[in-house]
């Protein structure tokens, strides 16, 4: 009995040891491993975040040059309308005849076109008429002197419909103003531009005017109903501060982080578009879709280190196996030898240190 007792002790000591063997391997394994999993997280991460933000700006860029240019072919239009030798005498009668012709053969992103004199009376190519004389191009272009004005978007006097207007003084033979020449844009046609704009599933392209108005987005709930300068008042944590960065300037260009009203989180990549009345452009860009990669990247890495560790725990388990068997017997042996059992067999074969030392007890 008191032979059991001893061998499963000596059997326990073994396992004790090649539980050492392991528990030592396997928590340097894991703390080297959980190291560098972290360490390739976080450089994938900031690698992933930095590529997409950087390549995000340069398509926001390119896009608001873009937009930039069709409003810069709308404003020549509108002098080539403004230099028309009908369009030049000022006489009200052929000039609405005129503008009446056009109408078909507008653009269709065009309203109409108008012409209005020195006090604001307006006549278009639809066939209406009114007033434009509190309007803002209309006083900026009569009253303040400039030579083309472009508005932020308003409600159209002639249809109802949103627009924004694109306007140039008309001056006659003699190089004196006789009043404004007009070309008003469908604001559903100038969104349905910026919605085309796709850089990812989950973003959205938007473009705020110079007062704060966002005028044009997927969203109807936002499009003319929110302005960014009060967008923290209404839910939008954050979005109050990127709007003071980019509204209203001519060369703004950056991005921030903001939370709209369901809780999710966005980086706006905004700049502003040239030649356009203080207006920007920005592009929101989920958070959790640009961590996608970085997340789906972290799964592999984590999968790859737990077999790894798998693995190499068999290994080392089978070397333990195969260290503590000679060293077992080589204990059996010395045990044997001490009780006074002198033809106790080593069983040990190997050449090691360990066989060495079973060959002399034997």
């Amino acid at each position: 009995m008191a032979e059991v007792r001893k061998a499963k002790k000596g059997a326990l000591r073994m396992k004790s040891l090649k539980s050492k063997m392991l528990l030592y391997f396997l928590v340097t394994l894991v703390v080297i491993f959980a190291a560098m999993c972290l360490a390739v997280t976080l450089k994938v991460k900031n690698v992933v975040t930095n590529l997409t933000e950087g390549l995000t700006q340069q398509v926001v860029a390119a896009r608001a040059a873009e937009i930039g240019k069709y409003i810069q072919g709308l404003e020549n239009d509108v002098k080539t309308w403004a230099e028309d030798t009908i369009i030049r005498t000022g006489d009200i009668a052929t000039i609405q005849k005129y503008l009446k012709s056009r109408q078909s053969s507008l653009r269709s992103d065009f309203e109409m076109m108008l012409f209005a004199d020195l006090q604001g009376n307006f006549y278009a190519s639809l066939g209406n008429n009114g007033s434009i004389a509190d309007r803002e191009y209309f006083t900026k272009i009569v009253s303040e002197g400039a030579e083309s004005a472009i508005s932020n978007p308003v409600q159209s006097r002639a249809t109802g419909r949103m627009i924004f207007v694109v306007a140039h003084e008309v001056k006659n033979e003699d190089g004196e103003r006789i009043g404004v020449v007009a070309a008003t844009i469908l604001l559903d046609t100038f969104n349905d531009i910026i919605n085309d704009i796709n850089i990812s599933d989950k973003g959205s392209a938007w473009v705020v005017d110079s007062a704060g108005l966002v005028i044009a987005h997927p969203s109807e709930d936002i499009r003319m109903q929110l302005n960014l300068l009060n967008a923290d008042e209404t839910g939008y944590s954050g979005l109050g501060d990127i709007a003071r960065d980019m509204v209203g300037k001519d060369n703004a260009s950056g991005q921030g982080e903001y939370i709209d009203t369901k809780g999710k989180q966005y980086n706006a990549i905004y700049t502003s578009i040239p030649g356009s009345p203080g207006w920007s452009m920005a592009y929101s860009l989920s958070v959790n879709e640009m961590m996608e990669t970085v997340n789906s990247t972290t799964l592999v890495i984590i999968v790859v280190v737990v077999a790894a560790e798998i693995i190499i725990a068999v290994i080392v388990s089978l070397i333990a196996t195969s260290l503590l068997k000679p060293i077992k017997a080589s204990t059996a042996l010395a045990k044997a030898l001490a009780e006074g059992d002198l033809d106790y067999p080593s069983n040990v074969k190997s050449n090691d240190e360990v066989g060495q030392l079973a060959s002399i007890l034997d």
